[in-house]
């Protein structure tokens, strides 16, 4: 429509102890993955946004990831 962003973003998290983390959780690298909604629907030249976040390994498994899909998406300036 013009006036909305939505963007996902993956970002890396520095781990200090790699071979521990793989030890401790079967994963060496970790990564957050952003969804985020910009939107100029105000009509008062302000920018209203939303976003949600959550450990790769939390997102894409389970009902995390859908729920916080679902959650911004649904974010609506009234």
């Amino acid at each position: 429509d013009g006036k909305t962003l939505s963007f996902r973003i993956r970002t890396e998290i520095d781990v200090q102890k790699p071979e521990l983390l793989l030890e401790q959780t079967g994963v060496s690298q970790l990564f957050r993955v952003t969804v985020a909604k910009a939107t100029l629907n105000s009509n008062d030249g302000n920018i209203m946004a939303v976003f949600a976040s959550a450990l790769e390994q939390d997102f894409k498994n389970g009902q995390d990831g859908p729920a916080l899909e679902d959650t911004v998406q649904s974010f609506q300036v009234l």
